[in-house]
């Protein structure tokens, strides 16, 4: 079989624009899965790993060492984001406002973590959204 270079150069076209394809779809369900891995859990410990339930509880009975504590866990958090985050800084609030936004989510969010609350905070100050929580 006779083959011009034309036709050669055709042929070759076809199997680099399809070879192609088929690393585009292997890159798209390569960050996919990755994604997907990210997205599904971090380990938790300490205060942030209590329920808002108790949290709203404890808040109720004054308890003011426990609440300081939980507070200090939301900063650290917020900390830990901005050490991570490459150069996109929350604004770390005070421990007041910290509670005062922690107590908004909890009231809303009984039976949720607190450290989903800490997740909720950093996102309304300009963290990146989680795809699944």
């Amino acid at each position: 079989m006779y083959v011009t270079s034309r036709k050669l150069t055709c042929y070759v076209v076809f199997y680099l624009v399809n070879l192609m394809k088929s690393m585009k779809l292997l890159l798209v369900i390569g960050a996919c899965a990755a994604g997907a891995a990210w997205a599904q859990s971090v380990t938790v410990r300490g205060a942030g790993t209590g329920r808002c339930a108790d949290y709203i509880e404890m808040r109720g009975l004054n308890n003011a060492s426990d609440t300081y504590q939980v507070g200090a866990w939301v900063q650290g958090f917020l900390s830990g984001h901005n050490a991570y985050a490459g150069g996109r800084n929350l604004a770390v609030l005070d421990v007041g406002s910290t509670l005062v936004e922690l107590d908004r989510f909890c009231q809303a969010n009984r039976e949720k973590a607190i450290s989903d609350g800490a997740i909720a905070i950093a996102e309304r100050l300009g963290a990146a959204k989680r795809a699944v929580r």
